[in-house]
């Protein structure tokens, strides 16, 4: 059987990968290792760093995601610095950021890119576009207590655990795209993922 070992400690994500690697042949295992994040304004480029710097330390394939909300109107921020936000604002403040504002639409975007022996890195993208409330709904981060995924009128921590995964795991295109890829590889090689 082919292997897939994860790299994080987050049940959510795990929860998520075993969903959507269910009945794909590869069977996975979640290990902890640290990559040191890059200070760039996509995704694709945090995680890409991140792979690279991945398959050069372990020597083996590697995926690695990041995913960053892009609030349309203030042109794109935070992006792929949530990280910080999250230490340094409370949903009030970003509430009371957008209150001059009238544009609510706002994008999460996660890449997850491959890198193997080739140092190529192979990137998948997908969004979950929506709008951000109004007033703070819901427990935990300062996004999740925000963000209301198009088709819904809940935000992410309203949803609760089980709908939240289903959203993600349905809208969130590039884990699948990534499973197929991984997959289609003719001589599979043991794969590293590293979820943020």
């Amino acid at each position: 059987m082919k292997s897939l070992t994860i790299l994080t400690t987050n049940p959510e994500k795990q929860a998520q990968a075993r969903t959507i690697f269910n009945s794909s042949g590869i069977a996975l295992e979640f290990v902890v290792l640290e990559t040191p994040e890059i200070q760039a304004y996509t995704c694709e480029e945090v995680a890409t760093a991140s792979a690279l710097f991945a398959y050069e330390h372990l020597q083996r394939p590697v995926a690695v995601t990041d995913a960053g909300y892009f609030i349309r109107a203030l042109h794109g921020f935070p992006g792929p610095f949530l990280k910080y936000v999250n230490t340094m604002l409370t949903s009030d403040d970003l509430l009371r950021v957008m209150s001059a504002y009238p544009d609510r639409r706002i994008d999460l975007v996660e890449a997850v890119v491959y890198v193997d022996a080739q140092r190529v890195p192979r990137i998948f993208t997908s969004a979950i576009q929506g709008l951000l409330a109004m007033e703070v709904r819901g427990e935990g981060r300062l996004f999740d207590r925000l963000f209301i995924p198009d088709g819904y009128t809940q935000t992410i921590s309203e949803l609760g655990e089980e709908k939240m995964r289903q959203v993600y795991i349905e809208q969130f295109t590039h884990w699948h795209r990534l499973k197929e890829f991984l997959v289609s590889i003719s001589q599979y090689p043991e794969v590293s993922l590293s979820l943020f």
